[in-house]
């Protein structure tokens, strides 16, 4: 028979995105565990950071979070209050009234993230892959596509409480329109692996859904702006105060129209003079 699901639930946290959680596999996977689960699951499964595909199946059977250990680096379970380990190598787990549990021979389903790391690269095609297959969850972990490891792990512990993770190439998250819909449907947001600082208020300007205007949330490099100058009750400061407001806007649009290229976008706009001083 199959053993029994792990029980787990959710850390209660905050709404706003935490500082993203980096380091090497090992204490990132064991941070990423105790950040999602708190003291609140009876069983994990261990894996060595060298195979992982055995691991991610048990915890998937399991519903269990996963996580990296090496012999040198054991996993410690007691803080946790773990009852159950499941290890292909017992040198993995620390000594403790925990039980240490060979690996099934019932295995679960590989997930997105797991099999687009397999080859210890995580591309654009894999980005999207996962990102298609996926859907939003209250919870959400964002893994660095530079750190491919850590997908499967982060993979696991986030389907054990129910959330979903998913691959960004680091930068300005505020270009990474594919991740706001995931962004905006959670409530608790993580950031997992070689991430900026600024990465957690990117995080913020993600979920909180709103766009400038013509789209998007950065203006350059991605947008042109053509602008009508001047004062908008006269013409002698410029072509913006040569028609009224509604012509305005509609000579506008037809001057940004003139510039437009491929692959960027133009946005017409006022460059509007706000203060004039008059010689005393």
């Amino acid at each position: 028979p199959s053993p029994r699901r792990a029980i787990v639930n959710p850390c209660p946290g905050g709404s706003a995105t935490p500082e993203p959680i980096a380091g090497d596999v090992v204490s990132a996977s064991t941070a990423a565990a105790r950040a999602l689960v708190c003291s609140s699951t009876d069983a994990v499964v261990v894996a060595p950071d060298d195979e992982i595909e055995s691991g991610v199946r048990t915890a998937s059977l399991l519903q269990a979070p996963l996580l990296y250990a090496t012999p040198d680096t054991p996993f410690q379970p007691d803080d946790l209050g773990i009852a159950r380990v499941w290890t292909s190598d017992e040198r993995l787990v620390a000594g403790g009234k925990h039980a240490v549990l060979p690996l099934p021979g019932h295995q679960g389903e590989i997930s997105p993230m797991a099999r687009t790391a397999t080859d210890g690269e995580v591309d654009q095609d894999d980005i999207q892959t996962t990102l298609e297959e996926s859907e939003p969850a209250d919870s959400l972990v964002v893994v660095s596509s530079q750190e491919p490891a850590l997908g499967p792990v982060a993979a696991a512990t986030a389907e054990a409480i129910g959330g979903v993770a998913v691959w960004t190439d680091p930068g300005d998250l505020r270009r990474r329109p594919r991740l706001a819909p995931f962004a905006t449907g959670a409530r608790q947001r993580w950031l997992l692996g070689s991430f900026d600082p600024e990465a957690t208020w990117q995080m913020e300007v993600l979920a909180g859904g709103s766009e400038l205007p013509g789209g998007g949330r950065l203006l350059f490099p991605d947008k042109r702006l053509v602008a009508l100058y001047g004062h908008p009750h006269t013409g002698s400061l410029g072509v913006l105060g040569e028609q009224p407001v509604d012509e305005a806007i509609q000579r506008a649009h037809e001057l940004a129209a003139a510039y437009a290229t491929e692959g960027t976008d133009v946005l017409p706009t006022f460059e509007i003079i706000v203060t004039t001083a008059t010689a005393g």
